[in-house]
């Protein structure tokens, strides 16, 4: 899908919903697990909407919500642009102990700001953050803030019974994070864990998010196409309803100066050589992706939003390089616009 403004320029809907255990049509009503759009899309943006109205600054400590946290020096800004120095990954939901005290026993990987290195427990941590600082629970605070002042259908962090069987399903069972796991846990406690075993639909893929009660700020959202389409919107000046120019200024804002790669409040910028928004885009262009084959990308300076909704982890996680094929659609989509002007 690609628009600009309130119109969609490109709509495409191709493929199956489903495969197993029957086989299902793709229909544009298909709610897709969204994976780690829902980092920018939900958790930076509740920051932002926090840094707006003053509850919280961008280089605030950790601490400053967190008395207990032991890393004195990571701050918002490094859990938004992944430059905190938390590992990519960790099943947080494997041992009994609660969530934020296993992220506090965490080492680092290298000091804070020094490098981006993408981290989910990163985002978990913010997580932890903002529910502090709504003092209310994440997915109430979001709904609150975000998802009722927008009314937007079908942008959902907790899927309703009656719109199950909209939901394109995900991986059969979570074989993938099982062998992840044996990597950081030993083979014992990784056989022991209850694993799902069943086609998983309209429940995040994500673990951390799963057991955490369906998002942990670093996955869980679910949405249609066009809701995403709406939602994109938001990110833009001239369209946005609920954030001051000055707020999303950051979502553009290269604040990883020096670094390997470019980093904005939430969002990877084009800038960054080989991104997945490819030489189509600006420079300025900014977007995010998802594990389950999904991805957002918006340029500024054409004002276009381009979505794409796939499903690489049903029925089991498929190897392949989605970077490529987004950076193929883009230049197909930006292509046949211009055809059509």
């Amino acid at each position: 899908m690609a628009g600009r403004g309130e119109h969609i320029l490109y709509e495409c809907y191709r493929g199956k919903r489903a495969l197993e255990p029957l086989p299902e049509p793709l229909t544009q009503d298909t709610l897709f697990d969204v994976a780690s759009l829902t980092k920018p899309l939900v958790t930076a943006l509740l920051a932002a909407w926090f840094i707006q109205y003053g509850e919280i600054a961008i280089t605030d400590p950790v601490r400053r919500f967190l008395p207990d946290y032991p890393h004195s020096q990571i701050s918002i800004r490094h859990l938004a642009t992944h430059t905190s120095g938390l590992p990519d990954w960790l099943p947080l939901y494997i041992e009994s102990r609660p969530y934020y005290d296993m992220l506090k026993s965490l080492p680092l990987k290298s000091a804070p700001g020094r490098r981006v290195h993408y981290s989910c427990p990163g985002y978990i941590l913010l997580h932890f953050v903002l529910t502090k600082v709504a003092k209310e629970p994440f997915v109430r605070a979001a709904q609150k803030l975000l998802l009722d002042p927008l009314n937007i259908p079908d942008l959902l962090l907790q899927v309703p019974e009656h719109d199950r069987l909209r939901c394109a399903p995900t991986e059969k069972g979570n074989q993938w994070e099982k062998e992840l796991a044996r990597k950081h846990f030993p083979q014992a406690v990784v056989n022991a864990f209850p694993w799902r075993t069943e086609v998983i639909r309209a429940q995040t893929h994500d673990g951390n998010s799963y057991y955490l009660g369906g998002c942990a700020g670093n996955a869980g959202l679910f949405a249609t196409a066009r809701a995403l389409f709406r939602l994109s919107a938001e990110f833009l000046p001239e369209s946005s309803t609920l954030f001051r120019a000055e707020t999303l200024e950051l979502m553009q804002r290269n604040l990883t100066p020096g670094k390997l790669s470019h980093r904005s409040f939430g969002f990877k910028l084009n800038s960054t050589p080989l991104t997945s928004g490819g030489k189509s885009f600006s420079a300025a262009a900014f977007g995010h992706n998802g594990f389950t084959g999904t991805s957002l990308w918006i340029d500024p300076v054409t004002r276009m939003r381009y979505i794409l909704l796939s499903n690489r982890v049903h029925p089991k996680v498929q190897s392949l390089n989605l970077n490529r094929i987004r950076r193929r659609l883009h230049k197909a989509l930006v292509g046949r616009l211009r055809k059509t002007g």
